[in-house]
């Protein structure tokens, strides 16, 4: 009985003073710690040769550049754009503009998959810390597998060191190295501070818009005889005018297939609304039941 006991009390001398070894703090479940979580803790790379050994390594997947610029891209369109409010009531004199158009080319341009900090933080082990600044974006590097979960690896500009997040961005305790194909982690725990520390998925969007151009512009040419005249311009030959005639009295008419609904019209002015739609379709428009 005697020799059952006391390797039995070895034993349980050599558990209780152990080393402990430092966790990921919110690893699986953000803010909740579960002591079967561990850095150490048993998987693939095995715990009792851990003991022995001052780091933990992890195979890495790394991204390849396809997947990083999922997603990115340029889109070019043209944009017709004007100054002139529609539906609202305004005076043009005798040779003043009533309406022109314009077109200038946007340009965008979408990014690939990053990733931008929520706030600012400091992640610190033992031996070095590193600063994330609030905005700061990270192109990640690629995966690591632990416990059957999968957390992405986060490299700093500054540092040789990559930390790593968890699906929801948040940053887990420990600082890692990388060396050939592989995250090397130190047994000695990191503090993530504030604990609440996260970055939120991030798409740089960059827009250009080149000069505008012009393509037409109709001024008011006053009362000749029993109609009203307009002048329409061609944006490619300003000095070329084309003289546009409407009967006097017409309250809705159409010029280079822009609606106006005429208000007033003397000799020295004319005041008008600019529509959507012609008067036709206004009507079967506004009939229609609102949903």
């Amino acid at each position: 009985m005697k020799k059952i006991f006391i390797p039995l009390t070895i034993l349980l001398m050599v558990g209780l003073t152990a080393p402990s070894y430092g966790r990921w703090g919110g690893t699986f479940s953000h803010g909740n710690h579960q002591g079967n979580n561990s850095w150490f803790s048993a998987d693939s790379d095995g715990y009792w040769l851990n003991r022995f050994r001052s780091y933990k390594k992890y195979p890495i997947t790394f991204y390849s550049l396809r997947l990083l610029n999922k997603g990115s891209g340029e889109n070019t369109q043209k944009v017709e754009a004007h100054e002139y409010e529609r539906g609202v009531a305004v005076t043009a004199r005798l040779g003043q503009r009533m309406y022109d158009s314009s077109t200038y080319t946007l340009t965008t341009r979408t990014g690939g998959e990053q990733y931008k900090a929520l706030k600012k933080g400091i992640i610190s082990n033992a031996q070095n810390e590193v600063t994330i600044q609030e905005g700061q974006i990270f192109t990640p590097l690629g995966e690591i597998k632990v416990n059957g979960q999968y957390y992405i690896l986060i490299p700093f500009p500054d540092s040789s060191y990559v930390a790593a997040i968890d699906y929801k961005g948040y940053f887990l305790d420990a600082l890692g190295l990388i060396e050939d194909g592989f995250l090397y982690i130190p047994r000695d725990i990191a503090v993530v501070e504030p604990r609440d520390l996260q970055v939120e998925l991030y798409k740089k969007v960059e827009e250009d818009a080149s000069d505008t151009e012009l393509n037409f512009e109709i001024k008011y040419d006053g009362i000749h005889g029993n109609e009203m005249s307009f002048l329409v311009s061609d944006g490619k030959n300003a000095e070329y005018n084309q003289r546009h005639y409407v009967p006097l009295g017409e309250n809705f008419i159409q010029v280079h297939n822009v609606n106006f609904e005429i208000i007033y019209a003397s000799p020295d002015y004319i005041e008008y609304r600019i529509l959507d739609s012609e008067p036709e379709q206004r009507e079967e428009e506004e009939q229609q039941p609102k949903k």
